[in-house]
């Protein structure tokens, strides 16, 4: 798991510089493309530290909430019609499938600590 978080933490990472462009190929607010670059920031560094060790339950658990209520208010904003995902016009689609892929991620991470804690617990050993 840990080889795995390392990857995905950089991979993240990746995804935040990439995400500068939206300004320019979708016409993105400027807003809304930093709020993007901070949440995939933000899950780059948590699944870094994850590496090391998982965090706290509540923070996956927190970040499993909102990127699936985030993807639920973006879901409908999808245009059916022609191309969905990549499409220039109306990137919707693949921004509810990004907040989906964190949705996902953040479950995993959330699973491996709740995990963690019950073997902890179970066996007295905090090093999980």
């Amino acid at each position: 798991m840990k080889i795995l978080c390392i990857i995905l933490g950089l991979l993240f990472g990746c995804f935040a510089f990439w995400q500068r462009n939206d300004i320019t190929q979708y016409d993105t607010n400027q807003t809304v493309t930093y709020l993007w670059i901070m949440g995939y920031s933000l899950t780059s560094l948590i699944t870094l530290f994850s590496a090391l060790r998982p965090l706290p339950s509540f923070i996956y658990f927190s970040a499993m909430l909102l990127t699936f209520a985030l993807a639920l208010v973006r879901f409908p904003y999808i245009e059916w019609t022609g191309n969905v995902f990549l499409n220039d016009k109306n990137p919707a689609a693949n921004e509810t499938g990004g907040l989906l892929i964190l949705f996902i991620w953040y479950t995993v991470l959330y699973l491996r600590s709740a995990h963690c804690t019950h073997q902890a617990r179970k066996e007295k050993d905090f090093s999980c």
